[in-house]
């Protein structure tokens, strides 16, 4: 009985480590998993900083590199989706200004509030900032401390008036004149959201404007298709009586923001696509003296599959392009493939046309049927 009684005991201890054993093997996993999302939730807080810190400065850098130089022009377009830089000296801070306060732009700039005004225009303009990042230390500002918001044409400086803590909801009372209020989390070092907010308020004392460095827009520039006889124009060049399927217009070579944000373009465009109606419109005549007048360059055989045939289909979009250097228009070319029905050659053909500018003179000096 004795040595039965033994292995009873024996066998009860075995099951009970066991069944002791999963509950410990959990516990294991269990705080594995708490160790890996604290890890995680350390790692996040260092490289948020580090995001912030080097998308916003990519972005100052781009808006420094945009801005004229000894009146000159800059050398890269203004950044599209920045607004203003601040800088406030007293602080060693430049940071980028976004339009928005949503997380997307406060997490790399200072954000604007949309249904506030302008920073430099009447009104109270509202500008913020996250407490852990650029306006850490805004609490340090004084009484006549300056902070400047610089954007492409303009340059604004305030300086500081007072300062509070305010409850998230405080009413801020607009004002008549030029002032901004920069604004973050408060406490200044909180890794949390809370019910407080830091407020600075800045009036506006100068201001200076560059326009002067601002590219000037070309004014409403008319480029002339020349060499197209007078009986032919008179059978109207337009797309509005002529069937053209238009594609793309592709503006290459090194054009100024001026020339492509004028009416330039697309005044090129319709003079090209004028010269190419105007050599169809010659080809179903089967009139070489007009040719002559509109192309003395190229032979009136080139074009013998559309004098002899006609276009019965278009097969692709009629694509353009033009080849610019600064504000000086050098030519340009359109491409489209036809179905070309009856006649001595009949097919699929893809025609470009080339057109030299001369000065706002636009004429024809090359004319292809490449057949597919």
């Amino acid at each position: 009985m004795g040595a039965r009684t033994i292995r009873r005991r024996r066998n009860r201890r075995r099951l009970l480590s066991r069944y002791l054993l999963v509950p410990q093997r959990l516990l294991r996993v269990v705080g594995g998993l708490f160790a890996l999302v604290g890890l995680v939730i350390l790692v996040r807080i260092p490289f948020f900083y580090v995001r912030s810190w080097w998308v916003g400065q990519h972005l100052v850098h781009e808006a420094t590199v945009a801005l004229p130089k000894n009146h000159g022009h800059p050398a890269t377009p203004w950044p599209s989706n920045l607004m203003d830089v601040i800088h406030i000296p007293s602080l060693g801070l430049t940071a980028p200004v976004l339009q928005g306060t949503q997380d997307a732009q406060l997490n790399v700039a200072v954000g604007h509030l949309p249904t506030s005004v302008n920073p430099g225009m009447p009104g109270l303009s509202i500008l913020a900032g996250h407490d852990v990042t650029w306006f850490r230390h805004i609490n340090r500002l004084k009484p006549g401390d300056t902070i400047v918001v610089e954007g492409r044409y303009h340059t604004y400086t305030f300086h500081v008036s007072h300062s509070a803590v305010v409850h998230v909801g405080t009413s801020i009372y607009n004002t008549t004149m030029s002032s901004i209020v920069l604004e973050a989390c408060y406490p200044l070092n909180a890794l949390y959201l809370t019910p407080y907010r830091y407020m600075v308020w800045a009036t506006l004392v100068s201001s200076a404007s560059k326009t002067k460095n601002t590219p000037q827009i070309p004014p409403n520039t008319q480029y002339t298709p020349v060499g197209i006889p007078s009986a032919v124009s008179d059978q109207g060049l337009t797309l509005a009586t002529n069937y053209i399927p238009m594609g793309h217009l592709a503006i290459l070579g090194n054009p100024t923001p001026a020339w492509k944000q004028s009416n330039a373009p697309l005044n090129a465009a319709d003079a090209t696509t004028t010269l190419f109606l105007a050599a169809l419109h010659i080809a179903q005549a089967n009139n070489p003296i007009w040719w002559q007048q509109l192309a003395p360059s190229i032979p009136y055989s080139t074009i013998t599959p559309l004098v002899t045939g006609q276009i019965t289909h278009y097969v692709s979009l009629a694509n353009e392009s033009e080849l610019v250097q600064g504000n000086s228009l050098e030519s340009t070319e359109i491409q489209v493939a036809v179905a070309i029905g009856g006649g001595t050659a009949p097919g699929i053909y893809r025609i470009t046309v080339n057109v030299a500018a001369r000065g706002h003179n636009m004429m024809l000096t090359g004319f292809t049927l490449a057949s597919s």
